[in-house]
């Protein structure tokens, strides 16, 4: 490496470690970024609107990229520790007809890694990494952002106002951020299907039946213990 780039990868790294980048949303984006925020030496400040820590969210897989994603941030042992004991996932129709069914195992190794756990869990897991690296503040969200060449402003909603290089809005798809920043009108319905968790078959159905989303097309059902009489066509 010559001197030039020597000097530009220090004032590069120099940059890195001066940088404060303002975060709305502790969910799983919000605290990815804060993990590789830290590699680089930023400092990272998450507003959360939820009083306290809380992993929500239903059964999600991890495959692939996804998998080795996690096992370069240091939580692969983590995630695994946490997925859900199922050797076999079958699908279904809403009229109780198999579509066909996956071993956990050949997945794995199909697809480079393979783990099915809660959305919640993954949450969890990336608070205990960030969580002694980053500022999170709980109980507030941002309620006005001001821009300027200098960066950016923040208004709270307990009254503080917070300044920084980059605002991020991780805060889903009713995003608040987003609404501050660019106005509203960019939600778009874009349909899908509906994973079922359920002990038997007649609860996952009428739980399927009272879900819009479900009606309209495909259910999934996930077992995480054996069901007795589940069909097996």
């Amino acid at each position: 490496m010559d001197v030039s780039s020597r000097i530009h990868q220090a004032k590069a790294g120099a940059r890195a470690r001066s940088l404060k980048v303002i975060v709305s949303g502790a969910g799983i984006g919000g605290l990815a970024l804060a993990h590789w925020l830290d590699r680089i030496g930023a400092k990272t400040v998450i507003v959360e609107r939820a009083p306290r820590f809380q992993a929500l969210g239903h059964y999600i897989s991890l495959k692939g990229n996804g998998v080795e994603m996690v096992r370069r941030m240091g939580i692969l042992e983590a995630c695994q520790a946490r997925a859900a004991p199922i050797e076999e996932t079958r699908m279904y129709t809403m009229k109780g007809r198999l579509l066909g069914a996956e071993r956990t195992g050949a997945l794995n190794q199909m697809l480079g890694g393979y783990i099915l756990f809660r959305r919640a869990d993954l949450q969890a897991a990336l608070y205990d990494l960030v969580r002694e690296r980053a500022e999170i503040r709980f109980g507030t969200q941002i309620t006005a952002a001001r821009l300027d060449e200098d960066g950016v402003e923040v208004v709270l909603s307990d009254g503080r106002t917070e300044r920084g290089d980059l605002l991020v809005g991780a805060d889903g798809i009713h995003s608040r951020v987003r609404g501050l920043v660019f106005g509203e009108g960019f939600q778009r319905k874009l349909g899908g299907y509906y994973i079922v968790e359920a002990k038997d078959l007649d609860e996952a159905m009428g739980i399927a039946e009272r879900i819009p989303v479900a009606r309209m097309g495909t259910i999934e059902i996930r077992p995480v213990l054996d069901i007795p009489g589940l069909p097996e066509n």
